[in-house]
């Protein structure tokens, strides 16, 4: 879809918004990517916040703070070995 998509947008506004709506939707899919939950971290976080009327009201539960683990999750993924080849690949090409 992106050829037929490039080519309406090059005919009606040029090279500039081709290239527009590639940086357009690349950023999204960062954000997107930014703020996603793994099923393995949302399990622990249900658990812990199973409230019913009979439960304590501050229960033991003593997973971290999603605010937390947000923050140096970027730095997990810039570990990682294939999105940094994935980043140099995106410097490399012209």
């Amino acid at each position: 879809m992106g050829p037929f998509f490039g080519s309406i947008a090059f005919n009606f506004a040029g090279h500039f918004a081709v290239v527009g709506l590639m940086a357009l939707t690349a950023l999204v899919d960062i954000i997107l990517r930014v703020f996603m939950i793994e099923k393995g971290e949302a399990k622990v976080y249900e658990s812990c916040h199973d409230v019913t009327e009979r439960s304590r009201l501050l229960s033991s539960c003593n997973a971290p703070s999603p605010a937390t683990s947000a923050k140096w999750r970027i730095f997990g993924l810039l570990a990682n070995p294939r999105v940094a080849t994935a980043i140099y690949g995106v410097f490399v090409q012209r």
